[in-house]
């Protein structure tokens, strides 16, 4: 009977550590990564942008190569006032710049009638390096690295959470990548280097992150377009089990030259009820009762750049949930909000 208990126990942890990361949309690129956390709890200064090199096999590492996939798409829903204008992106040639993110999140969770404390993360802060390697009509060939990680605003109950987190941005120091991107923004290949030794729960946020690369690059539309357009950018995706469909509807709110004002309203829908996350025991099964999930952002983008240079999206989910493992069945709600940053770093 207790293993029983402790199985129902494992599978309800893994679907809730499973299904929470089908939102962390901010690992958008595989990266080298390094932690360096000071006593402080800030981030560590970082050193001017180098260039980086191509990503190379290391020891104990391997590459990945993520297969040509169609680009999200685009339906354009008014064309906005004139003058119009196609939007490309148009980056110098040899262009290298760093950007720092920040990730925010709050996690309720109800477990049959007992509702848990809230749970406050630390803030993770990642600073991310991109380079413009070369570029064509159709095409620009990036190289992506991470200059540092590290973790904010860390409160003694989060203490024990924070030295796991740390333990899983370990097993993430060997990224690198090499990118394909059209001319609007939308990837098309990828090849990434990561450690082969990374413990099962990492690796599987590893494969989400393959799966979903360049999410957070805008995708532009291929009409002309003025300020006042709007556009949504569909996109089917795998994530933890769960099949989604995420449709986010952009507005230029305005523009100044190649700088571009942006706001963004994100929507996930579940295409299936039944899923299977990773980590849990054999012949669990969670059923999705309810899922909502939706979020906005506002955000600057230059045309002349390679991500946007400032931004911020919050996006709340609200599910419920059926476990079931070793013949015992638990109902489990979970809320969660993230709140993500994106800001330019000299």
């Amino acid at each position: 009977m207790s293993g029983m208990k402790r199985d129902l126990s494992c599978a309800l942890v893994a679907a809730l550590l499973a299904l929470a990361g089908c939102h962390d949309k901010k690992s958008p690129e595989a990266q080298e990564i390094s932690t360096k956390t000071s006593e402080k709890n800030e981030v560590a200064p970082s050193a001017a942008p180098e260039p980086s090199e191509a990503p190379a096999t290391q020891t104990g590492s391997k590459r990945v190569e993520v297969r040509e996939a169609p680009p999200p798409e685009i339906t354009l829903l008014e064309p906005g006032a004139e003058p119009f204008e196609t939007l490309v992106l148009d980056p110098p040639d040899g262009l290298i710049e760093a950007f720092e993110m920040a990730m925010e999140m709050s996690i309720g969770m109800k477990l049959g009638d007992q509702r848990m404390p809230p749970m406050t993360p630390p803030t993770m802060v990642v600073g991310i390096q991109v380079e413009l390697k070369d570029k064509t009509d159709d095409a620009l060939h990036l190289s992506q690295r991470v200059l540092d990680t590290g973790l904010r605003e860390i409160s003694e109950s989060a203490a024990p959470m924070a030295e796991a987190m740390r333990e899983a941005m370990k097993g993430m120091e060997k990224f690198s990548a090499d990118v394909e991107l059209s001319r609007t923004g939308a990837l098309r290949k990828a090849s990434i280097v990561i450690a082969d030794d990374l413990p099962p729960q990492v690796q599987q946020t590893v494969d989400q992150m393959i799966d979903n690369f360049g999410r957070l690059q805008v995708p532009l539309p291929n009409e002309p377009v003025g300020v006042g357009a709007r556009w949504t950018a569909k996109t089917n995706m795998e994530l933890n089990g769960m099949s989604l469909e995420q449709v986010m509807t952009y507005r230029l709110d305005g523009r100044e030259g190649t700088r571009l004002d942006l706001s963004v309203d994100i929507v996930q829908s579940l295409a299936s009820q039944t899923v299977a996350p990773p980590g849990m025991p054999p012949g669990s099964k969670v059923d999705i009762q309810r899922f909502v999930s939706k979020g906005s952002g506002n955000m600057k983008m230059d045309l002349a750049h390679l991500l946007p240079i400032e931004g911020r999206t919050n996006v709340e989910l609200d599910m419920a949930m059926a476990v079931e493992a070793a013949g015992q069945k638990q109902e489990m709600e979970m809320t969660m909000t993230m709140d993500v940053s994106l800001t330019g770093r000299p």
